[in-house]
């Protein structure tokens, strides 16, 4: 088995070489994009899940700010947050743009995610769903991992034990 993954698989000339590199390079890039959405939802993993309502909206280019409002405590908080890297402007779908303007114009509560240590931290989560195109982002270079680690260990041990097949 594994010596057809390395015909398959194992680079046998300079372009192959050039392209398995370009390929890891790649690989790397997707595999940071993706741990750190995993790692920014891990994060606020436990944080209080709370009812806001959004005071300014801003749409522009298809790219949406807005501060929302959320009263703990009987303490009033303002947010301007959204989404796990905590940026202050994101690109959301028409679908993502429409449902805030509605909830803007109706002034009905979005969700929001406070941190259970400080209030006045707090995230609006534009897609519950960006986890699981993370997790589906991470199978290929992971398993690319896995089989070229399978091919290398497989050399290496057709180096220091020749005799054995």
């Amino acid at each position: 088995m594994s010596n057809l993954l390395e015909q398959l698989f194992w680079p046998k000339s300079l372009t192959g070489y050039i392209i398995f590199l370009i390929g890891m390079y790649f690989s790397c890039i997707l595999v940071s994009l993706a741990s750190d959405e995993i790692i920014g939802r891990w994060k606020i993993y436990d944080w209080l899940s709370e009812d806001a309502y959004i005071k300014e909206l801003s749409i522009s280019n298809n790219l949406v700010s807005m501060t929302y409002v959320y009263k703990i405590n009987n303490k009033i908080h303002l947010g301007e947050k959204i989404d796990v890297e905590e940026r202050l402007k994101i690109e959301l779908t028409a679908r993502q743009r429409g449902e805030l303007e509605e909830k803007f114009s109706s002034n009905s509560s979005i969700k929001i995610r406070v941190d259970p240590e400080n209030y006045a931290n707090s995230i609006y989560l534009a897609s519950s769903s960006d986890i699981y195109a993370a997790i589906f982002i991470l199978v290929p270079p992971i398993f690319m991992v896995y089989i070229y680690m399978l091919i290398i260990f497989n050399n290496a041990r057709k180096i220091y034990y020749p005799d054995r097949r």
